[in-house]
């Protein structure tokens, strides 16, 4: 499960409310100050609740026989007293088998031979790419003022495009989408670099995929992209700048 935030920008271009959240639809927008509050406080609440169940949990497994008739009726009384439990106060206890709660998260195997979960499969396709186009070589040096233009703009297009539609997953971003617009936006540009885009942005952090459409997308790395990592939760500095900056 990853956030996936969609939000509504203002006139500058800057995100200032979320309308959807974790496949949720908001009943109305939600301010992203009052957001922020809330996963503070959720946050510090649920921490809390999970230390506390699990300590809870230990006490109530350690009082259950673990096998044999004694552990089906020792489990056949528990559901008993929790089953009253709810008919009292209507509040449903719910166990949850040991394990990841998110099926994206897992890793699962079948006749022994592990299964890809969905971000494991992402980087290898990443990879795989980026092998196939040479996008791992050829790009434009770092202390090379012109690859400061040239991920400045796609990077431009990147957040321009996040502003109408919102959403990440929604991005359409491609290669020869990005060439056209640094064509059309950059203040200085040079026909070699269409050879060097690639490798430069993937050099820089950008995600290589594959989109439903069979075509090769890409954006930087970050929440709603395939391959983030949600335990980590870190995104690509890229995401939190402002698309109408001035060009150096």
């Amino acid at each position: 499960m990853e956030p996936n935030y969609e939000f509504r920008f203002d006139e500058n271009g800057v995100p200032v409310a979320i309308t959807s959240a974790f496949g949720k639809q908001l009943p109305e927008e939600l301010p992203l100050v009052k957001m922020t509050q809330i996963n503070e406080k959720v946050s510090e609440a649920a921490a809390k609740f999970v230390e506390e169940s699990k300590k809870a949990n230990i006490r109530l497994r350690k009082a259950l026989p673990s096998e044999g008739t004694e552990k089906v009726y020792a489990h056949a009384f528990l559901f008993y007293h929790l089953h009253l439990h709810q008919e009292e106060t209507g509040e449903k206890v719910t166990f949850v088998d040991p394990g990841r709660i998110s099926e994206g998260w897992k890793t699962d195997t079948v006749n022994g031979q592990e299964i890809l979960t969905s971000s494991e499969e992402a980087r290898a396709n990443h990879k795989a790419l980026a092998t196939k186009y040479d996008a791992y070589e050829g790009s434009l040096r770092i202390d090379d003022m012109n690859r400061a233009f040239l991920v400045m703009a796609c990077e431009n297009f990147v957040l321009h495009e996040f502003s109408k539609v919102g959403s990440r997953q929604r991005i359409m971003c491609t290669p020869a989408t990005l060439w056209e617009y640094v064509q059309e936006e950059a203040p200085f540009v040079q026909d070699e670099w269409e050879i060097s885009i690639l490798p430069t942005l993937v050099q820089d952090g950008w995600v290589l995929y594959t989109g439903e459409d069979g075509s090769v997308q890409m954006l930087p790395y970050g929440s709603g992209v395939p391959g983030y990592d949600a335990e980590l939760g870190v995104d690509h500095p890229a995401w939190a700048r402002d698309p109408n900056l001035p060009w150096p």
